[in-house]
């Protein structure tokens, strides 16, 4: 019993997104930036690896399923850090650390549409305990604004 307090304490993390902004619009000469807050609840260091990936889960805008990108329509993710781009990132024992997911779209992705981005930490000390936030994005037409 007490190795498994252990784990649960070193495997309690947080991801937000600053101020719960999860949804912006972006137009293809036009990215926008979110920006993470990742914060270790736990005992000691530890070091996440950060992914994102286009997401498939279902959501809704006022209330009803949105026009989506297809599967094949991704947008351009970045990970920063201090204008660095990263895949890990150490957060000290009770410390919050800040990091940003840039978005750009690509050429050719098709406008008033929305797209979902999944961002993801694992710790290497949990790699079964995954931590993550939806972004939803739409894509809008840079012409029309």
């Amino acid at each position: 019993m007490f190795s498994s307090q252990i784990i649960a304490q070193n495997c309690n993390s947080e991801l937000k997104v600053l101020k719960n902004r999860n949804a912006r619009s972006v137009a293809e000469n036009d990215g926008t930036q979110f920006t993470f807050q990742l914060i270790n609840n736990a005992t000691s260091a530890q070091t996440y690896t950060i992914r994102t990936e286009m997401s498939n889960k279902v959501f809704k805008v006022k209330g009803k399923v949105p026009k989506r990108l297809g599967p094949n329509q991704n947008l351009t993710r970045t990970v920063l850090k201090n204008r660095a781009q990263i895949q890990y990132i150490t957060v000290p024992a009770g410390a919050t650390v800040t990091f940003q997911v840039q978005v750009t779209v690509p050429p050719n992705t098709p406008v008033n549409h929305w797209g979902g981005i999944d961002v993801t930490a694992t710790s290497d000390m949990c790699p079964n305990n995954n931590i993550s936030t939806l972004l939803r994005l739409y894509v809008s037409d840079a012409s029309a604004e």
